[in-house]
């Protein structure tokens, strides 16, 4: 609970988009969008307010249309984890058909993909799993950095 973690909405196999309206839809009792990066890929970007839901990018347009033919990231989102137990969830970017379009003024579809985001327990030093950190923790430790017991996970110095 407490932890960021960023996600990147990328464009791939983009067919060329001048302008674009996109919603951005996840679960608000596991994740709370904290801010929104414009990466500058398109020439306008503009977005609602983080506490909006969905949250909504608007990208290119202006006065000239211009289509942007490359792929690459368009933003990255930062989410706080609310999440008290280990789950995953989804992260969507939905879109109507006529609020993405090329400089031509041709509707462009394209095929959004569900993220799915999985939220993890984890307390530093429980090498055992159990949820808290104890004297089975520290003897795990010690027995692995003789080289008699392997912590999942863990890379020595020596074996980076």
């Amino acid at each position: 609970v407490g932890q960021e973690l960023q996600v990147t909405v990328s464009l791939k196999n983009n067919p060329g988009v001048a302008a674009a309206k996109l919603n951005l839809s996840y679960d608000r009792s596991k994740l709370e969008l904290v801010s929104v990066e414009n990466t500058g890929f398109f020439q306008n970007f503009t977005g609602s307010a983080v506490t909006d839901y969905p949250y909504v990018m608007t990208m290119g347009g202006g006065e000239t249309l211009v289509d942007t033919n490359t792929d690459g990231a368009i933003a990255v989102l930062t989410f706080k984890v609310l999440a008290e137990e280990a789950c995953e969830t989804d992260i969507t970017i939905a879109y109507s058909r006529t609020n993405v379009y090329n400089a031509e003024g041709g509707y462009v579809e394209f095929v959004p993909v569900r993220n799915t985001v999985s939220i993890e327990s984890y307390t530093p030093g429980d090498v055992n799993g159990d949820g808290k950190i104890s004297i089975s923790d520290i003897g795990n430790i010690r027995l692995h950095l003789l080289g008699k017991y392997t912590i999942e996970g863990w890379k020595n110095e020596k074996d980076s």
